[in-house]
């Protein structure tokens, strides 16, 4: 990990240094804008802006964006996306990117290839650079806990990085982590049972759902309500590609990946050692010809997908992470395998242990299968207590952002 991040003098530090252009992602309080350098050694280079309502959300949520930042400035590997700079601006943060014009993979599955990637040199590499990032990441003993097609983001070139911190955790000191955090159709059985805790193998099964995500279009099960999605990672089979025609040494790669006993599956150092064969098969051009079919970000609309539901440690709103995907909305999330939402009298959802009347269950399945692009919104879990007074909505999350700061053996920031 490096502990350098980008000088924030090359760029500017308030809004009149940048002229922001349209808008090339949205999620709930956070969208991401195209924008232009207007002044500084960067001048007329373009940039992605992410725009953080910092009103928009509980305080104790201060801490997951802290986290994303850290983990953001923190890392050096050309697989994982970092930030140029942060700035407030009024109740808002920006934080200053490189723009990543190709969008996320998802984006991309959606424009282009609906039932998935059938390139095996496009699935190669964009898999191979995600596996280095995984294995950059596990070497430095963080969880990314929420891999998926809608958190690896394209550039123009084929650039490949990683993005979404927001549920990264430490492994420092502890072995596993407890948490229940993801996104459903991506949680590995360990994660779900919640018994004996879990570790960096986690990542490894959301990697091989990611490429059955990349081959086919869309994850297994994501046509399914969250909390059935949950129980048929539990009770089923591991999933499989299907059909007759994948390449074996792709098909040998995702059920390696895919093996209920976290202790079957290999270390994302041992697939890249392992699986060779299969990332020899890696072509960039492949990719950069699928990106050049595809409109503008800002021209790309959303489709009748499903939407993703991110389970979070905790249940306030929070800004989603840098997916660049379109029809990103807020959506309830079940506060656990046995958790239930309703909607209260003022609108907001409320959590409880019992379940809905028939017509909200109705009303909630249907919004489940309706949705339109990938989401973030928050689930409850074990989550650690704050320590000391909490931070008011405005207040500046960088003030006390050192050099020195870095993520502490439970996720959080010291």
């Amino acid at each position: 990990m490096s502990g350098q991040p980008a000088k924030e003098t090359e760029w500017p530090e308030t809004a009149d240094g940048y002229q922001q252009g349209a808008v090339i992602g949205h999620g709930a309080f956070a969208p991401v804008y195209k924008a232009r350098v207007l002044v500084g050694p960067h001048k007329g280079e373009e940039v992605a802006i992410k725009v953080i309502d910092l009103e928009a959300f509980a305080d104790s949520s201060m801490e997951e964006i802290r986290r994303e930042l850290v983990t953001m400035r923190n890392c050096d590997h050309p697989n994982v996306i970092r930030y140029f700079v942060a700035i407030i601006v009024k109740h808002q943060l920006w934080l200053v990117m490189p723009l990543l014009a190709g969008g996320s993979c998802l984006s991309l599955l959606r424009a282009t290839a609906p039932t998935g990637f059938k390139s095996v040199g496009a699935l190669a590499y964009i898999l191979l650079a995600t596996a280095r990032a995984m294995a950059y990441f596990h070497a430095n003993k963080l969880l990314h806990r929420d891999l998926k097609a809608g958190n690896i983001l394209l550039g123009a070139d084929a650039a490949v990085q990683i993005a979404d911190f927001g549920v990264s955790a430490s492994l420092k000191e502890e072995k596993t982590r407890t948490t229940f955090v993801g996104t459903p159709c991506w949680m590995a059985p360990e994660v779900l049972e919640q018994s004996g805790g879990y570790n960096e193998k986690a990542d490894v099964w959301s990697f091989g759902i990611t490429a059955i995500e990349l081959a086919q279009g869309e994850a297994p099960f994501q046509r399914f309500p969250p909390l059935k999605v949950m129980m048929m990672i539990l009770q089923r089979d591991p999933p499989q590609l299907t059909g007759p025609d994948w390449d074996p040494d792709f098909a040998d790669l995702v059920n390696s990946c895919l093996q209920k006993d976290p202790q079957r599956r290999p270390s994302m150092e041992q697939i890249l050692q392992v699986h060779q064969k299969f990332f020899r098969k890696a072509d960039p051009s492949q990719l950069v010809e699928l990106l050049r079919r595809v409109p503008p970000l800002e021209q790309r609309g959303p489709t009748g997908l499903p939407e993703e539901v991110v389970m979070r440690p905790t249940v306030d709103k929070r800004p989603v992470g840098v997916s660049w995907d379109f029809g990103e909305t807020t959506t309830a999330a079940p506060a656990g395998p046995g958790g239930y939402q309703t909607t209260g009298p003022d609108g907001r959802k409320v959590w409880s242990a019992s379940p809905p009347d028939a017509a909200q269950a109705g009303a909630r399945r249907q919004d489940s299968r309706e949705g339109t692009g990938g989401i973030n919104a928050g689930g409850t879990g074990p989550r650690k207590q704050q320590e000391g007074p909490p931070r008011h909505k405005g207040e500046d999350p960088l003030e006390d952002l050192s050099e020195t700061e870095e993520i502490d053996d439970d996720g959080d920031v010291e």
